[in-house]
């Protein structure tokens, strides 16, 4: 059996086992074994979360202020993620004290932006959600410089060096305050029913300018890999599709372009209830919710999919009894997995996936003859 020295002297196994263990067992050991110390002590820096709404915010700036970034573990650090401590407020029934959070913000905000300025990091992923600002969705001008600087460090770093996922609920501040071409996951959850619209897109109530701005995010984010889109509108366009048939041609082509999106998921409508995005080759696995309207449906049934190997239908809406159509069979013929939680989809669904691609699971029970 090999001893710890001997294995303190193979970090390639140390790491492996420390990835396993929690943040205090890892503290625990770097306590109690000088031999793994060195080990310990990088894996303990080698992430940085401020996604803890409990988290202290304040102990780690005057931490950082009493010893100075040279004294701490910083040069370790490869992921680093931001939350709800950063940018979370105006959320009501979450029972917590605002000004606190506010003054503790403000104290740690300029002590993480120097540190990024200071290329204090070694970062080989990023992980951030302003998601969950306050009502008003204004990002203050502490959260914005600390994004700027984050948008600067990233401009530092090759594409193949640096992974960015985002949470986001507005469209408009992305190419400022990002780095677009380090991002490969993109969320985007617009929800205006308590966000004003004026605080999504740059011009509100227009339909066709949200859909080109969309566009234009996108086609500058050669390396997205995963792309969630839920936008819940109260006062959806009622506008025919022909109306903006030109605009969603072109967000036809700026996802037909990607060759690097592997995980696409439709938590509502794109744009329009008739709307059918025509997943790129390259996405393996497929995500749809909500209720669709019978002619999405229709186009869905056409379309091969010929990379799609999981197929993922949800959502929370109870199907309506008097709900009868059905696609009478689909293209799609590539499926490994497919998956049907309660929602309503045309009736044939479960049995048309089965019979075009010979698939079991245990949420599909019946096999291909």
């Amino acid at each position: 059996m090999a001893s710890i020295i001997t294995l303190s002297k193979t970090p390639e196994i140390i790491f492996l086992i420390l990835n396993s263990l929690d943040r205090k067992d890892v503290l625990s050991l770097l306590q109690t074994c000088k031999a793994l110390y060195p080990a310990c002590y990088r894996q303990i820096w080698s992430d940085i979360s401020f996604t803890d709404e409990s988290q202290k915010l304040d102990i780690f700036a005057n931490l950082v202020r009493s010893l100075g970034s040279d004294a701490l573990g910083f040069c370790y650090t490869k992921t680093l993620a931001f939350g709800f401590p950063i940018f979370g407020l105006g959320w009501p029934w979450i029972d917590r004290d605002d000004q606190k959070i506010s003054s503790d913000r403000a104290d740690v905000i300029p002590v993480l932006q120097k540190l990024l300025d200071d290329n204090a990091f070694d970062l080989r992923n990023v992980s951030v959600d302003i998601y969950s600002i306050d009502t008003s969705n204004v990002l203050s001008d502490l959260q914005q410089g600390l994004l700027l600087s984050l948008k600067k460090y990233s401009e530092s770093k090759l594409s193949t060096e640096l992974e960015a996922q985002v949470l986001a609920n507005a469209v408009h501040y992305l190419p400022k305050l990002f780095h677009l071409q380090t991002i490969t996951e993109l969320n985007l959850e617009i929800y205006p029913d308590h966000l004003t619209r004026e605080s999504c897109w740059t011009i509100p109530l227009d339909v066709k300018s949200n859909i080109l701005e969309l566009v234009n995010v996108l086609a500058n984010i050669p390396n997205l890999k995963v792309f969630s889109w839920s936008h819940e509108d109260p006062q959806p366009p009622n506008e025919p599709i022909e109306e903006i048939s030109e605009e969603l041609e072109k967000l036809q082509t700026v996802f037909t372009n990607m060759r690097k999106l592997r995980n696409l998921q439709l938590q509502s409508e794109l744009f329009h209830s008739s709307f059918f995005l025509v997943p790129p080759d390259s996405v393996k696995t497929l995500y749809i919710s909500r209720r669709r309207e019978n002619i999405w449906w229709q186009k869905f049934s056409r379309c091969p999919m010929p990379s799609v190997e999981e197929l993922y239908v949800y959502g929370t809406l109870p199907r309506d009894p008097n709900y009868q159509f059905e696609i009478g069979e689909v293209a799609i013929r590539g499926l490994k997995e497919f998956h049907l939680d309660r929602f309503q989809v045309p009736l044939d669904l479960r049995e048309c996936i089965a019979r075009g691609n010979r698939i079991y699971t245990p949420k599909h029970p019946e096999k291909a003859k």
